[in-house]
């Protein structure tokens, strides 16, 4: 039979362990409630994304079906103006597949099955190559673009360039989307044996507001939403930067300055080479640059 002492402990013993059940079941329904917070918020945030993907891809889809048809009943004669609707199908076609190019992207990174696969390229060339695609946005906006010299050199680089030209696309594309017109885009290169960005661009828009600078790498992230949306994008252009820029060991900042206007440098090396060798491939892009200079 149990002492009055004895009893007591076990007592106090069995009252500390029930305290410490009811504690960690508060802190497990705490973290519970938490995650089901996230949830709901991602849920929502998802179901905005698909019905604003929705709009961003029918709008497109909508005008190339009509000029394209416009164009196949033999109507239009004039030149000029075959050649202005064969342009802006180009364009609108462009600007569709770069849209669902994001999306294949946000979901193979989602799905983990995402594969670097390296190559040696021209990383200048790239670059290029990549600004030729926008500048037909850049004119429309009346945009200054102003480059380095030492973009005209060859950069011998090893690196997964399809990833690579979706970072730069979205990072260019934000850079003219969220710029006013008439503004600037100044492009800066770094060197790998410089403890510098590999690429900054900065362009002359809004700055961000500073509670925000974290939100915009989350996906379907977009600081204007709803009635009051004035910018195009679907929130997931810096989300798959940085989730592309960390399958390269690379990194991403984004910084408001001064003299206004936003700032975006990633940090990215050479990679080692576990593709073929020769210049780079576009992967299946849906344009080349023969086309491209057509328009």
């Amino acid at each position: 039979m149990l002492s009055d002492d004895e009893l007591i402990a076990d007592l106090k013993k069995r009252f500390d362990a029930n305290k410490k059940a009811l504690y960690d079941l508060r802190t497990v329904t705490r973290k519970l409630e938490e995650v089901n917070k996230k949830l709901a918020s991602s849920e929502e945030l998802k179901s905005h994304f698909i019905a604003h993907m929705k709009n961003e891809i029918n709008n497109p889809l909508s005008t190339i079906l009509g000029m394209a048809q416009a164009m196949s009943t033999g109507r239009i004669q004039d030149p000029e103006q075959l050649k202005s609707l064969s342009a802006t199908i180009f364009h609108d076609a462009y600007d569709l597949d770069f849209q669902l190019r994001n999306i294949f992207a946000a979901a193979e990174v989602e799905a983990g099955d995402t594969l670097v696969e390296t190559v040696t390229t021209d990383l200048n060339d790239v670059i290029r190559d990549v600004l030729e695609n926008f500048d037909h946005l850049l004119r429309a906006k009346q945009i200054q673009l102003t480059l380095p010299e030492s973009l005209s050199q060859p950069r011998p680089f090893v690196t997964d360039t399809t990833k690579f030209r979706l970072i730069l696309s979205n990072l260019l594309s934000n850079a003219i989307e969220f710029n006013q017109p008439g503004g600037e885009i100044v492009l800066t290169l770094g060197s790998e044996d410089q403890d510098a960005p590999l690429l900054t661009l900065y362009n002359s828009g809004a700055t961000i507001p500073e509670a925000s600078l974290h939100d915009i790498f989350n996906r379907f992230t977009q600081l204007d939403t709803g009635t009051t949306k004035v910018h195009r994008g679907h929130g997931l252009g810096l989300s798959i930067c940085k989730a592309l820029l960390d399958l390269l060991g690379g990194e991403i900042t984004v910084k408001n300055q001064a003299q206004g206007g936003v700032e975006v440098s990633i940090w990215i090396s050479s990679l080692e080479h576990n593709g073929q060798e020769g210049g780079f491939s576009l992967d299946g892009d849906l344009f080349f640059d023969d086309q491209i200079e057509a328009f």
